[in-house]
């Protein structure tokens, strides 16, 4: 699927997860690193009940392909 294709929500929560672990988002994540951040986001995303218009699994395959990515 292209990014084009998605929503706009979607395409914001894509963002926000490559930018995950790079410190544009804050200090800590920096601190803690990206495969830190990306990890948390994955362990968030298994309880997180409200996703709105965000569709799912496109976010946890992204978190997952960057997290494999630094492996």
């Amino acid at each position: 699927m292209k990014k084009s294709d998605l929503n706009v929500a979607t395409q914001n929560e894509i963002i926000f997860i490559q930018r995950l672990g790079t410190g544009e988002w804050s200090a800590v994540g920096a601190k803690m690193g990206r495969s830190a951040c990306l990890r948390g986001y994955l362990r968030g995303a298994l309880v997180r009940s409200n996703w709105g218009k965000i569709a799912r699994d496109v976010a946890i395959k992204t978190a997952t392909s960057l997290l494999l990515k630094l492996h």
